[in-house]
């Protein structure tokens, strides 16, 4: 058995030899059944052909031995060919209930009579579970409270939620709004939590999958919707032959309620309601839910999230209301925890989550949903509804009736077990229907205390239970053993993955017969200590309710633990007739009320016990390795242990096996689907499979040890083998009176087990051993020639030589610790990719989801650039503390750093605090006001600004740029000289753009599509920050309707004709065809809105650069004429044009005026900048810059930003503290980049489109030889003199406050850019960004590229890694960024950074050919429904970086390749799952690492299709991938596969045949 859906992987630890010599040893243990050996009897000769083959033996004469006889002459009938049809042989002329029902009936009568005797002795819980079962066999107060219990329910829900039903009260719901997600969640939650009735969500506790040994060993699943029918019922075909079914028990339901309160239903009201209904169940099946194949992957269905975060992501669902709701009956201490923000559980199904959030409200209506609601209350009632004489026998209905008691408690899902899911109640005179039903209900709500009744009726003395523990004991470790030498022979096993299976088998908890604490009168008591009393005469539906909250109590408790899980927990009664396997415990158990006969017996002998009993243990024992178990390693760890090679055997064995089943076809062509499902029920067939096998060694194991056992009695059943009896015992357990149709169709619709013929016959036809005993010819039915090997194979011992090496090919050596260092290196790559693989995805069709679907957090750049600024906090307290060594803090520049990150650390805790008078910010409207002589006219009071001059605009424009860094209507720029033509008119080495306006947030922001999540978004934080101003001064803002004019007014200047659209400005020669003197631009009728002397001047002025001395003459280039000219057309609104300012110049002062006092309080709809390259999105200027967490971190993260060199120089030394540290990194990383450079350089030489023009080879040739390569740091940063030099201008003192640094910082920072205006050549080693950052950039006017120390680590990079996770982690990250100097920018700049074209017009017409594939392509990648608006990624938007990413790719393998050709092989990784990997596998799966992350939500991931010129990380994987042939070649894909298309692109390398 297997507890539902579950999926996991395993890793194991135990030495290989170690374990094998275990296994042999053990194979001989001594078993001591008590077994008959009396030889007195003559041995009766079978002379019936039928018996095929039987020989003489011992007649055993034992009372067992007589009642083991007669359970087989009972059922055999030999009239059947046993090799064609063994199931009508072994259980022809079987009679009664399959064995399962009927030990359900005799355990039943054992417990009614045990139920039905008081004692003053008994303790406490015996006590109160003899009242419950008094008071529900009670018929008359049944009857007396059943119309009431359903009316109290009813109006219960409504009290609680105030939701309407419509079809009973009259309720017109046509103007009311959808529930809004507080009351939604309320409806949903209180339906879970006070009823024990799931609907839309279903809620339970398991273990903690991926960390089970931790401080939070329990968590809450937050699963998809619980449908009144099974899920299967609504799917396909299927769905034909049970929506009238659905449909009549709606109504049945609805037309008691309304009998019982009195309505008369008006028939046509009545019909629409419940089609409505159905229809809706329809959809969630169909539309919203996860089938039941893909939900078995369960490393996908671990999402762990916080309740802030679910309520960020889901806004149409209150989970905190929900889960006040659901925990409705729990402790005090666990009701305080789940309203923590904090406090995290995990969501089963996000698609579905999501689904619910943004599709529910247009796809039912209010009258539906409450319709459905109180319909689904009442369904869970319906037993309530009538006499409990009147048992309901539809297995609807049922399931309906029995879900009430099932889903009272909150606890762990229930396990499966090996019983088929469909049962009858056998009729015996000695108990009533009532009798059942109340047996039923100790066993569900008070199962230990149940269970104390049943083992004192079953097993009266200690004796008596060691004995049938002893025994069965026995029974299961030879079982073990038998799976353990099965494992051993597994040729298609490696080591290391059997190490895994035998760690399972090593750690297996053995639950038998009962839990000790049941039969210590104390320990129950204390178990049952919280549950209140109550008498046999009180309210049978209070008792339950009583119990209820008992249960609930302790089903949620376990979330208070920390110290990891209860292994031996049992998750089931003791006294239901199963047994199951629990794999989040990896625990197996065999409950009391199975250890009896026909399943087990002691005192019979070895063949027949291990026949029946045995085999169910070996069943149960096979699911620790069937689909689901192979993913949970030995103590319940949700973590793979079959390597890849081992896998795919395992697939294709698994595959055998649900094509044969999926072969067995019961039904008549009436029926659809009429054959079994194989998928659906491989979890159950493997184990059956495999659990035969197992058992059939054992067995052998026993007698080879004992020797044979007499056989049984009888005329017919003397004449069996003890082989024959072993399988007839097995069959006899699935022994039953031939199934209904009807029934054998739920069955195969639902159950997870296959009818009991076919679980014989596929079971017994994959065994030789039954060919064997009873003698059948080849290709009889039963005896095929061609059959699944299920968990056997030709034998291999592991650490046997299979073949002598005859072509002299070493095997490759893992790393050993015999060299620390390389092994620590190696451990630590490993531990990245254990973090983050899942082994359940097969990587030829999802190799993201293979790669990255076991990882949990952000994606690495998130990750790594927070521990940066960590090492760098540290790094400033040594300097603090005086415990750096170095000369550091003789430099000024350090002491400058010191002052402002101090005073930040000082100053950042309480800043909304000492802002909150505003006068900060009011020192800056003054500043701007006496600077630009513009009055500032948002609040009450002000007069509106009539006019504004262009002088003044020039100003106001200027003063934003340099002391804010807020660019708006134009965007002042410093760039390299475009190219020598423009040296007469640019004689220094830079030029002074004027580019077109700059609007609060990137443009793409503004863009069709993206403006109706931008709009709204704006217009509030616009609103807050002028409100929240407003309040600080005492004042009010004088007309929010500006507001909307500034949002009408950004919209406008982020388009066309105000704004060149991004495709044009890709076209970076057109950039320069404006080149003006400023005297010129004044005297342009287009331009002169501003005044361009002035412009220039107060540029040179604020930033304190003398770059213009004649400035009339100065020559600027205006970037995009034609935008910039239309801007008159927006200024003719002067007051406007100053609201505009002032709020841009507030905005940039947001944090001052405390819109949102934490970064973590705050919400944006800009996307973090996540990816590698130099094109940052722009900031967003609301978000604030208090953090709750450590503001040490804080502070040092803002040293990189406004201090870049500085940080870099404390930074490096923290990283490299000696000079022999820094020239290995920078050696070692140039070694990389260099490969990489020269693999670039060949493969453009491959391109025919290149090398057939000597032109265009030549300017290729040159952008990789002129490549400047900039690594880790710039020099000078070590240089204390040169240091200081850079930071000169820069001055600042300790009395200085926060507010005035971040000013003279920011206008220091404007002035590094405009010095460049004075100089006469452009550095090309000029790093352009922060060297502490996790970035890489290229650099095209420069042809420099980037690789900064901030991504100089792992998981990026480390020197000792092998090569193969080297080059495809950073050296794809250096590929990606050499290739932007081919991409469709990079190709327009030259090998020394020219704007001058090199491509010949044959060769940009294949370029273009070569792009557009990559267009199309990605234009392809649909992650949205078609709810979204554009759903698919834009592949022109994206096709720079996409481009990058697919050259990088090649490059940085080859340059791989050509690396070990050269220098050998590397070791492989350690650990016996990821040594398997082979070098270029690791290869492709370090790529997919620097990419891992959760799925973004689907609204981010909208966001980014609309704005962001990355693809989402999933993509920037499949993309690349699928049009690279080494990926399949490493992965062994077949062709077709998803990552491995017959047709792709081919980018920047030939086409050729795949």
């Amino acid at each position: 058995m297997v507890a539902s859906n579950k999926i996991g992987l395993v890793v194991g630890a135990v030495a290989i030899a170690a374990v094998l010599g275990v296994s042999i040893v053990t194979l001989v243990k001594v078993f001591n059944l008590n077994k008959d050996k009396n030889n007195s009897n003559s041995v009766p000769i079978a002379n019936s052909s039928n018996l095929n083959n039987v020989y003489p033996a011992p007649v055993g004469s034992t009372q067992k031995y007589r009642e083991a006889a007669q359970y087989f002459e009972q059922s055999i009938n030999t009239s059947f060919n046993p090799c064609n049809d063994f199931y009508g042989y072994a259980c022809g002329n079987f009679k009664t209930d399959i064995g399962f029902d009927v030990i359900d009936a005799q355990n039943a009568i054992k417990m009614a009579n045990a139920l039905a005797k008081n004692s003053d002795s008994d303790p406490r819980p015996l006590q109160l579970i003899k009242n419950l079962y008094q008071s529900c066999i009670n018929k008359d107060t049944h009857e007396a409270l059943n119309s009431t219990i359903v009316i109290d329910a009813v109006n219960g829900f409504m009290t609680a939620t105030g939701i309407p039903f419509p079809l009973i009260d009259g309720t017109n719901t046509t103007d009311t709004p959808f529930p809004d997600a507080k009351t939604l969640a309320k409806y949903v939650g209180t339906l879970s939590g006070s009823f024990g009735v799931d609907t839309l969500f279903q809620t339970y506790v398991d273990t903690n999958w991926v960390d089970p040994k931790g401080h939070t060993p329990y968590i809450l699943y937050f699963d998809q919707s619980s449908l009144t029918m099974p899920w299967t019922y609504y799917i396909g075909d299927t769905w034909t032959h049970f929506e009238n079914s659905l449909y009549n028990s709606i109504n049945t339901t609805f037309s008691a309620y309304a009998d019982l309160v009195g309505v008369n239903l008006d028939s046509t009201t009545l019909g629409n309601a419940i089609t409505d209904i159905v229809q809706f169940e329809y959809l969630l099946a169909n539309s919203y839910m996860t089938d039941d194949k893909t939900r078995w992957q369960n490393a996908r269905s671990y999402n762990p999230t916080t309740i802030a975060e679910f309520n960020a992501a889901y806004n149409n669902f209150d989970v905190n209301e929900y889960l006040t709701d659901y925990v409705v009956g729990a402790s005090d201490e666990v009701k305080a925890l789940v309203k923590k923000p904090s406090f995290y559980f995990s969501v089963f199904e996000p698609n579905f989550v999501s689904l619910v959030n943004t599709n529910l409200t247009h796809d039912v209506t209010v009258e539906t949903l409450t319709n459905y609601l109180n319909f689904r209350l009442l369904y869970a009632n319906q037993g309530f509804y009538i006499s409990n004489d009147d048992i309901v026998q539809d297995e609807l209905i049922e399931k309906g009736l029995r879900e009430k008691e099932r889903k009272r408690g909150k606890g762990r899902p229930a396990p499966r077990g090996i019983r088929p899911r469909h049962r009858r109640r056998s009729t015996d005179a000695a108990i009533t229907p009532i009798q059942y039903v109340c047996v039923d209900a100790t066993i569900e709500t008070l199962q230990y205390a149940n269970a104390r009744i049943f083992i004192d009726a079953l097993y009266p003395t200690p004796e008596a239970r060691e004995l049938v523990r002893s025994a069965v004991s026995q029974v299961v470790e030879g079982i073990l053993i038998g799976m353990q030498s099965m494992i051993d022979q597994l040729w298609w096993m490696s080591a290391s993955s059997k190490k895994g299976a035998y760690e399972k088998i090593q750690n297996l908890v053995r639950n038998i017969a009962y839990p000790d604490f049941v039969l210590d009168d104390g320990q129950l008591s204390d178990y049952y200590e919280k549950l209140g009393n109550f008498s046999a005469t009180d309210n049978y539906y209070d008792i339950l309710n009583e119990i209820s909250a008992f249960n609930t109590i302790i089903a949620l408790d376990v979330l208070l633990l920390t110290n990891g899980t209860n292994r031996k927990d049992w998750n089931g009664p003791p006294g239901i007739v199963n047994a199951w396997y629990q794999p989040e415990l990896n625990s197996i158990s065999f409950p009391a009320a199975i250890l009896q006969q026909p399943f087990f017996d002691a005192g019979w002998p070895a063949s027949v016990n291990y026949g029946a009993m045995g085999v169910v243990a070996g069943h149960e024992l096979s699911h620790g390795f069937d689909s689901s178990g192979t993913q949970w390693d030995g103590f319940g760890e949700l973590i793979t242990w079959l390597d890849p090679g081992s896998q795919a055997h395992f697939d294709n064995m698994t595959a055998c096996v649900i094509n044969e089943y999926n072969g067995f076809c019961p039904l008549s062509n009436d029926y659809a689907p009429r054959c079994l499902n194989g998928q659906q029920t491989v979890g159950e067939n493997v184990a059956d499979n495999g659990g035969i096998h197992s058992a059939f060694r054992a067995y052998r194991n026993a007698i080879n040890f004992n020797g044979l056992d007499p056989v049984l009695p009888g005329s017919l059943t003397s004449s069996f083998t003890h082989d024959q009896l072993f399988f007839l015992s097995f069959a006899q357990v699935w022994c039953e009176p031939t199934p209904r149709d009807s029934t054998i169709y739920r069955q195969i619709l639902t159950d997870p087990h296959s009818p009991s013929k076919y679980r014989v016959f596929g079971t017994i036809q994959n065994f030789p051993a039954f060919k064997n005993a009873f003698n059948c010819p080849a290709d009889s039915t039963y005896a095929p020639a061609d059959h699944c090997n299920v968990w056997i194979s030709e034998v291999n011992i592991t650490d046997s030589t299979v073949a002598p090496n005859q072509v002299n090919v070493a095997n490759p050596d893992a790393v050993k610790p015999d060299a620390p260092q390389l092994y620590t290196s190696y451990s630590q790559a490993e531990a990245f990719l254990r973090a983050s693989i899942n082994f359940s995805v097969d990587p030829c069709e999802n190799f993201w989801q293979y790669a990255c679907g076991a990882y949990q957090g952000p994606v690495s750049f998130t990750v790594f650039r927070n521990l940066n600024y960590k090492n760098m906090a540290t790094a400033l307290e040594n300097l603090n503390n005086g415990a750096d060594n170095s000369n550091m803090l003789q430099s000024e520049a350090i002491k400058k750093t010191l002052i402002f990150y101090n005073t930040c650390k000082k100053e950042l805790p309480t800043l909304a605090n000492d802002t909150l008078d505003g006068s900060a910010v009011n020192d800056v409207i003054e500043d701007f006001k006496n600077a630009t002589g513009i009055a500032f006219n948002w609040f009450d009071g002000a007069d509106a600004v009539k006019t504004i001059n262009s002088t003044q605009l020039a100003q106001a424009l200027a003063y934003l740029s340099v002391n804010f860094a807020t660019d708006t209507l134009l965007t002042p720029f410093v760039d390299v000289r475009p190219n020598n033509d423009f040296k007469t008119k640019f004689p220094k080495g830079f030029v002074l753009y004027i580019d077109q306006n700059t609007v609060t947030y990137s443009k793409s922001y503004y863009q069709e599509g993206a403006w109706n999540i931008t709009e709204p978004d704006l217009s509030s934080k616009i609103t807050t920050l002028l409100q929240t101003y407003a309040a600080q001064r005492g004042e009010n803002v004088t007309d929010l309707s500006a507001i909307n004019k500034i949002l009408t007014l950004e919209q406008q200047l982020a388009n066309v004709p105000y704004s060149a659209d991004d495709t044009s400005r890709r076209n970076y020669v057109r950039w320069t065809n404006n080149t003006k003197s400023v005297k010129e631009a004044n005297g342009d009728a287009k331009l002169n809105f501003i005044d361009w002397n002035t412009y220039v001047s107060s540029l040179a002025k604020f930033t304190g650069v003398d770059f213009a001395t004649d400035v009339d003459n100065y020559n600027i280039m205006i970037a995009e004429y034609e935008a910039i000219s239309k801007l008159p057309d927006l200024l003719k609104d002067s007051d406007l044009i100053a609201k505009y300012l002032y709020y841009r110049l507030l905005a940039s002062q947001s944090s001052y005026i405390n819109v949102a006092k934490t970064v973590e309080e705050y919400e944006s709809i800009v996307t973090e900048d996540l990816q590698i390259g130099r094109k940052l999105k722009r900031k967003d200027p609301f978000k604030p810059i208090v953090s709750v967490n450590d503001n040490d971190i804080e502070c040092a993260r803002q040293t990189l930003e406004y201090l870049q060199y500085a940080n870099a120089r404390f930074f490096t030394e923290f990283l490299y503290p000696t000079a022999d540290a820094r020239t290995s990194i920078d050696l070692e990383t140039r070694k990389v980049i260099n490969a990489i450079k020269s693999s670039m350089h060949n493969m453009l030489e491959d391109l025919s489109w290149i090398s057939a023009d000597k032109g265009t080879l030549a300017g290729a040739r040159s952008k990789i030889s002129d490549l400047q390569i900039n690594v880790a740091f710039p020099s000078f940063v070590l240089d204390n003199k040169q240091l200081d030099a850079y930071h000169a201008k820069l001055d600042i003192s300790e009395t200085d406050n926060y507010v005035t640094l971040i000013k003279k910082l920011t206008v220091f920072n404007s002035y590094q850019n405009f010095v460049n205006l004075t100089s006469d050549t452009p550095d090309r080693s000029n790093f352009l960004g922060p060297p502490g950052t996790v970035n890489a950039w290229y650099q095209p006017e420069l042809n420099s590229i980037t690789i900064p120390e901030g991504i100089l680590q792992q998981p990026y990079f480390d020197p000792q890694w092998p090569a193969s996770m080297k080059f495809g982690a950073i050296g794809l990250v250096v590929g990606h960024e050499i290739t932007h100097g081919f991409d469709d920018e990079g190709v327009q700049w030259n090998g020394v950074g020219q704007l001058v074209g090199w491509m010949s017009d044959s060769a940009s017409e294949s370029f273009q050919n070569m792009t557009k594939c990559v267009v199309d392509e990605y234009d392809g990648f649909c992650p949205l429904n078609a709810s979204f608006a554009p759903n698919c990624l834009n592949g022109q938007n994206t096709l720079g970086e996409n481009t990058a990413d697919n050259g990088g790719i090649h490059s940085a393998y080859n340059a791989y390749q050509k690396w070990v050709a050269l220098n050998g092989p590397d070791p492989q990784l350690p650990g016996r799952v990821y040594s398997q990997f082979s070098h270029d596998q690791l290869f492709f799966l370090s790529f997919a690492q620097v990419w891992c992350q959760p799925r973004p939500k689907d609204e981010t991931i909208y966001t980014q299709i609309l704005v962001d010129p990355h693809s989402p990380s999933e993509y920037r994987v499949f993309g690349t991938v699928q049009n690279f042939p080494a990926f399949r070649r490493a992965f062994n894909c077949p062709v077709g596969s998803a990552y491995a298309p017959q047709d792709h692109c081919n980018v920047w390398v030939p086409s050729k045949t795949n």
